[in-house]
């Protein structure tokens, strides 16, 4: 999955969080990748793959 933040701050803190919280709940390994650390020769083939989805405003991650 690619992810992004709104805010900025402690992104890796964040993604560390998101990445337990998304195994935990779909029991499987995830791969999280932010598009900033996406390969420029390989995300032209990844990102035509994208699904874009939007959280809810008030869906927030349990801290």
């Amino acid at each position: 999955m690619i992810v992004e933040f709104e805010e900025e701050g402690e992104k890796f803190s964040n993604l560390m969080n998101l990445y337990f919280y998304l195994q935990d709940l779909l029991s499987r390994k995830v791969d999280l990748v932010t598009p900033e650390s996406i390969s420029p020769y390989l995300a032209p083939y990844i990102l035509k793959e994208v699904k874009y989805i939007e959280p809810k405003p008030d869906n927030r991650l349990p801290k």
